[in-house]
């Protein structure tokens, strides 16, 4: 989903709609797995205490949705800037994210980024709809590669 420079009005609008619709998707599917999530605290339970010998067969993941346990993040060169003067509190970075790193406060307000889990995919910067970007990516000074 790359930006064009060329691109029109009516084509841009038409890409941040799709963009819109599929990250909707995304969220359905993640409240629908959270539901689920009581279900499979017993599963959790019993794979905790199993062995590789007792450990059933196939591709089993039985501690699906445990990345927000494991600090992602900063281990790319550049580092995601957020501008809250530029902001509008749209909520398209956030429904974009795939990895939950927009931080909103309790109205729904952008307040940063959660800098473990934001891998600088880029989805929020690409969907942002401000002229001058309220998110966008700085070179750091010291990466970790």
């Amino acid at each position: 989903m790359s930006r064009n420079p060329n691109e029109t009005p009516e084509e841009r609008k038409i890409r941040i709609e799709k963009a819109i619709k599929n990250a909707t998707v995304r969220r359905t599917i993640k409240i629908k797995n959270e539901e689920n999530q009581k279900a499979f605290s017993v599963l959790k339970e019993r794979t905790n205490k199993m062995t590789w010998k007792t450990m059933p067969e196939g591709s089993v993941i039985p501690n699906a949705g445990n990345s927000k346990e494991y600090k992602t993040g900063n281990w790319l060169p550049t580092h995601l800037h957020f501008n809250d003067e530029t902001c509008i509190d749209c909520g398209l970075c956030w429904a974009v994210c795939p990895d939950d790193a927009i931080i909103l406060d309790e109205a729904g307000h952008m307040t940063g980024i959660d800098y473990d889990h934001c891998k600088d995919c880029g989805l929020c910067v690409e969907i942002c709809p401000t002229v001058e970007k309220s998110l966008y990516f700085v070179e750091k000074a010291n990466p970790k590669i």
